[in-house]
Parts: C-alpha cells; sequence; structure tokens
C-alpha cells in the first residue's frame, strides 16, 4: 500500500467513506533496505541445509536443533502456528537423540513462545543442571525466566532477574528485555531509550529485529495516543523491512484511527489475503461496524470466528489472547469470560488482570470486574487503558469518585481515550 504522504496524514481531520466492496488496496508501502520475501528466502535456505544435515546426521542432536530454530524464525516472519508445530516435532528428535541432555533452552524458547509457561521453567532448570555454563548461556536463561516471572505477575523478580541478566551479557536482548519491562511499569522514557541502546547493540544481518525495534517504538506511541509519532516508527520499520504483515497491520491500524477509512481497509483486506489472519478479519469488521455496516462486518466475524475455535482446539494457551479480542468485540460475554479465565489462569499479569475485568464488565458480574480490575491496578503494571477499564468497570459499579480518578488518567496519558467519551 503507498501511504499518502506524510504531510497529508498528519494533517488529516475527517473520515473517508467506506468503499461497498472494499479491494485490496492499489497503494503500496514503499520497498525499504530489505523486504519480507528476500528475508523468508534466506530462512528457507538455511532451513533446506538444516534439514540436510539433519538427515545425515540423525543421531546428532544439535542438527536437528538447527531445524527447530530455523522453523521458528520462519514462524516470526509468517505468523504461523503450524510452523512451532514443526519445531516442536524437530526438538522431539533432538531429545530422542540425547537421551539426559538436549536442546532445554531452544524447548523454553518455544515453551514461551506457544504460552506454555508451566514447561518453561523445568526446562530453564535442565539447562542450569549442565557443569558449565558460558555467560551467554546463563544470562539467556535469566532473561527468559525475568520474561517468565512478569508473565505470571511476579514483576519484583522480574526486575531482580532481568538487570542480572543485562549485567551478565549486555545484548540487544538484554535491553529489549529491560525496555519491554519499564514500558510495561510506566516508565515510557526509560523504555524508549532502552530500546534505541537495543538498537545500536544489534549489529546481525537479520532485518527482522531492527525492523522489530522500531515496531515496539510505534507501540508505545500508539498505546499513548500519539499517532503521528507511531506512524513514523512504523514507516522506520517497513523501511528496514518491507512487505512485513506485522508492520503492515499496525501502520493499517493507525491509519484508521487518524481517519484514513480507505488506505486502512485496503491494507487490511490486503494483509488477510496474504496471511488469512482472523485478527485481521476482526479489525476489518469492527471497521464496518463503526460505519453501521453490520452486513459487510458479519462475512468477516464468521470468518474469524471459525479460525479461533480451531487453533483454540490445536494450540490452546496461544489462542486464548487473541481469541478473547474477538469474544469480547463480537461476543458472546460467556465465551469471552471462559477465555479471559483460561488466559488469566495461565499468565496472571496486570493485562491479563485488565482483561479479566472487562470480561467480567461485558457479563454484568461487576463484584468480579471490581476484583480484577484493583488487582491489575496493584500489579505495577501501567497503561492508559488499563485506568480507562478502571474507569469504567467503577463507573458500572456505582463508585463515581474512583471512576472519575481514573478516567482523569487515562485521559492524561491518551487524550483520545476522552474523545470517544
Amino acid at each position: 500500500m503507498r501511504i499518502l504522504t506524510a504531510l497529508c496524514l498528519f494533517a488529516a481531520t475527517t473520515c473517508d467513506a467506506i468503499p461497498e466492496a472494499p479491494q485490496p488496496s492499489a497503494y503500496q508501502l514503499p520497498t525499504g533496505r530489505a523486504t519480507h520475501s528476500e528475508a523468508l528466502a534466506s530462512i528457507e535456505a538455511r532451513l533446506r541445509g538444516a534439514r540436510a544435515r539433519a538427515a545425515e546426521q540423525p543421531d546428532r542432536w544439535m542438527a536437528h536443533e538447527a531445524v527447530a530454530t530455523a522453523v521458528m524464525d520462519r514462524a516470526r516472519l509468517t505468523g504461523s502456528l503450524e510452523d512451532y508445530a514443526f519445531a516442536q516435532q524437530a526438538l522431539a528428535l533432538a531429545f530422542e537423540a540425547a537421551p539426559g541432555s538436549g536442546p532445554h533452552l531452544s524447548q523454553a524458547a518455544l515453551d514461551y513462545t506457544l504460552h506454555r509457561l508451566a514447561e518453561v521453567e523445568p526446562s530453564l532448570q535442565a539447562v542450569e543442571a549442565r557443569v558449565l555454563l558460558d555467560d551467554s548461556t546463563r544470562a539467556a536463561v535469566l532473561g527468559l525466566r525475568g520474561d517468565l516471572r512478569l508473565q505470571q505477575g511476579l514483576r519484583a523478580d522480574a526486575v531482580e532477574l532481568l538487570q542480572e541478566a543485562e549485567a551478565q551479557d549486555p545484548t540487544s536482548r538484554s535491553a529489549s528485555r529491560l525496555a519491554h519491562l519499564h514500558w510495561r511499569g510506566g516508565a515510557i522514557g526509560t523504555a524508549e531509550q532502552w530500546y534505541r541502546v537495543a538498537q545500536d547493540r544489534y549489529h546481525g544481518t537479520d532485518p527482522q529485529p531492527r525492523a522489530w525495534v522500531h515496531l515496539q517504538l510505534g507501540l508505545i506511541d500508539l498505546e499513548y495516543g500519539r499517532y503521528g509519532e507511531a506512524l513514523r516508527h512504523y514507516l522506520d520499520a517497513n523501511e528496514e523491512l518491507s512487505g512485513y504483515y506485522l508492520v503492515e497491520e499496525h501502520v493499517a491500524e493507525v491509519l484508521y484511527l487518524m481517519g484514513h477509512v480507505s488506505e486502512a481497509l485496503g491494507l487490511y483486506m490486503d494483509i488477510i489475503e496474504r496471511t488469512a489472519g482472523p485478527e485481521f478479519m476482526d479489525a476489518v469488521a469492527k471497521i464496518f461496524l463503526a460505519a453501521q455496516r453490520p452486513d459487510l462486518a458479519r462475512p468477516h466475524i464468521e470468518a474469524a470466528r471459525a479460525i479461533y475455535q480451531r487453533q483454540l482446539v490445536s494450540f490452546p494457551e496461544a489462542s486464548y489472547g487473541h481469541a478473547l479480542a474477538h469474544f469480547l468485540a463480537f461476543g458472546p460475554s460467556a465465551t469471552a469470560v471462559d477465555l479471559a479465565e483460561n488466559n488469566h489462569a495461565l499468565r496472571p499479569n496486570g493485562e491479563a488482570s485488565r482483561l479479566l475485568a472487562e470480561a467480567y464488565l461485558q457479563d454484568d458480574q461487576l463484584g468480579n470486574a471490581v476484583t480484577a480490575v484493583e488487582a491489575a491496578l496493584t500489579s505495577g503494571w501501567v497503561s492508559p487503558t488499563l485506568y480507562d477499564t478502571a474507569a469504567r468497570v467503577y463507573a458500572a459499579a456505582g463508585n463515581a469518585t474512583q471512576a472519575q480518578k481514573h478516567r482523569g488518567l487515562a485521559c492524561a496519558q491518551n487524550p483520545h481515550l476522552c474523545n470517544a467519551d
């Protein structure tokens, strides 16, 4: 999608009309220094080589681990849950070839990615049971354990672990972890500084990590209502890796928020055509519903729901959060509550508590909603979205004082949340 000039975008004040039958847009984002197809081709070549070596050396567990690593890298570019299943198969072969040893750190990383969080710590302990650990491996264990503690709602433990990982082996990854930690604690300036440290430390040839850091900076701006700045970071990400759906979806999101409806729809439709991602179908459905066109929204809702239902069977832990967003948006509320409870049981962090409060609120379980939102507010997790949720929960529960307080906090951090009132 060729984006309108930055001047036009940033000056936009009115929304485009909803087209009757939106099609993938004729516009295109600029081609950057690397393209998604080039990055994917490089991974495919590496994967072919790894598979050939694994076939030649089936008793070498590291050969199978190399296959798993390549497939996981491909999954990061494609968003394919099936790729993660292929990675698990390769790791299983590696463990068969290495009884008593094997790729425990790679297994922990895969389990974390798929939100199989109960499986992560045993794998990390298996890594630590080795006789000798180099600094980078020890730091990787500390970092992943810190990520895990943050998801478990144990922020103080996460701080200690991630700081220790940074001291042990300061890398782009350790800096990114600290950036995320500070972001979720509300220290936005510090988070942005750590993301820039991550940028400066990365000297690899893979363009995806560089694009990812720009994307995170844009997501911070988006969360705090700085749409123009968010778009600039997304375009920087596109310059690093053009054609990457994960960047393009956020370009589409911010274009819509800035009033460029037809451009956003065109880009979303193009992404759906390439990825069949249900979250993008949801985004299109929301645009149509906002335009009072439920007839155009319904096919996207139904298609997305069918995909989520399949994913919940095959990859339940990885799917709870995405499917929850769908049912919060489109109902029924009872299903949203079930998913929110499962999601919170899996990773009881501040955001999971907030989503649980949203689900209870929609299902008119006001007492449970208050309990959940208060857990989120005392978790150390900070965001304007959390304060917005708290304001609505307290208002529904009849606590006008707390509702007004949290509405003020939400609006101070993201004025667009007030504009929507």
